[in-house]
């Protein structure tokens, strides 16, 4: 996991993205 939370918030958003777009 990451340490840095802004780190996972970044990961988080673009995940979320892709699966609106599937």
């Amino acid at each position: 996991l990451h340490l840095n939370p802004v780190h996972a918030v970044v990961q988080l958003r673009p995940s979320l993205q892709h699966i609106k777009k599937s």
